[in-house]
This record gives structure tokens, sequence and C-alpha cells, in this order.
């Protein structure tokens, strides 16, 4: 019941998060759920009670075009897993384009 607000935010992004490019697979972890482009994630997102967590991978907040500045950088991120992790919050609806314009640009970074 109460993680009925997450699944529909999940669903409703990554369905639209897919149509970015056809070799997007979604892969699930014990932790995340990663959308990878062959072995390599190109951006995660953990499942939250009422949100989801998007983690844009190889990018530190300075790097992305965020208008409104509501990503933060996960502290350690480089030191414990050897990759900046950038974090952006979905809560409702609205927040699924501004998330998917983010990943984008994650996504344009990683395949050049």
């Amino acid at each position: 019941p109460h993680w009925t607000k997450a699944k529909e935010l999940f669903d409703e992004f990554s369905q639209k998060a897919l149509e970015i490019d056809s070799r997007l697979e979604i892969k699930p972890t014990k932790y995340y759920i990663g959308f990878n482009i062959g072995s390599k994630n190109v951006f995660t997102v953990t499942v939250r009670q009422s949100k989801l967590a998007v983690g844009l991978l190889r990018v530190r907040p300075q790097d992305l075009k965020d208008p409104e500045k509501r990503t933060k950088y996960q502290k350690g991120s480089f030191k414990y897993h050897n990759v900046h992790i950038t974090y952006f919050y979905i809560e409702n609806e609205e927040d699924i384009d501004y998330a998917l314009m983010l990943t984008k640009q994650v996504y344009k970074r990683f395949t050049e």
C-alpha cells in the first residue's frame, strides 16, 4: 500500500527512460535498479518509500545543466565506489521530466 506511489513513479520514469536508447536495459540488484548499456550502469534508481532516488553516475552537479540546482552530490562516492555519483529525487510526477532531462545528459556523456 505505501509503496504504491513509488511504484507508479518508477513505472512512468522507467518507461520514458528506456526510450532514450534502445540498448538501455533494466538490471535489478539487491540495493538498486540499474539502467545499463552492455554491462555498465548509465544511471541507477533506488526505490524509497514514497520517492525515487536517481543515481546519476560519473558526474558531479557542476557537470550537469541543472537550472533549479536540485541535484545532490554523494560525498565519498569516488572514494568508495570509484565513480562520482550525483542524486536527484523524484517525489511526484512533475519531477519525472526534470529527471529525464538530467539522465539524458548523463547518457550523452556516457556514449561520447
